[in-house]
């Protein structure tokens, strides 16, 4: 909240429980992703969330590499390791996805096509609203 002086005041809290149960994933196409923006017109990710019957939008470019899911960034678990997509100009980089690469020693950006997310060890999201909860992706696709 901005202050008379023009100083900030931040408030913060530890984020809610994960969902017990995993979020499903539905792939969507969308060519160039959302951008390293956030929109504040969600009519798009509203849509695309109504169609997906229950599961969560996974944004994935025309050349099948995942970009992001509607309101977090997508992860898997591969040997260890943590992987995220690259913020390549396609995705909203996302605060707790910062603080993971920053904190964890064996996060990395990588590319994550459809094949790769479907044989990972484990998916997860992260969002600096809900934190981090595990995701599986669903057969279908849009």
């Amino acid at each position: 909240m901005a202050e008379p002086d023009g100083s900030a005041v931040v408030t913060f809290s530890p984020a809610g429980n994960a969902p017990a149960a995993p979020a499903e994933l539905m792939a969507f196409a969308l060519p160039g992703g959302l951008g390293a923006h956030k929109w504040r017109d969600r009519r798009l990710l509203e849509a695309l969330a109504a169609h997906a019957a229950g599961a969560v939008p996974l944004l994935i470019d025309t050349d099948d590499l995942a970009l992001e899911a509607a309101y977090a960034n997508i992860w898997i678990v591969e040997q260890g390791a943590l992987v995220t997509p690259p913020a390549d100009g396609r995705i909203l980089a996302g605060v707790t996805r910062a603080a993971l690469l920053a904190g964890e020693r064996s996060a990395r950006e990588e590319q994550i096509g459809l094949a790769r997310l479907e044989s990972a060890e484990a998916i997860f999201l992260t969002s600096s609203i809900s934190g981090r909860h595990p995701a599986v992706l669903r057969t279908d696709r849009e």
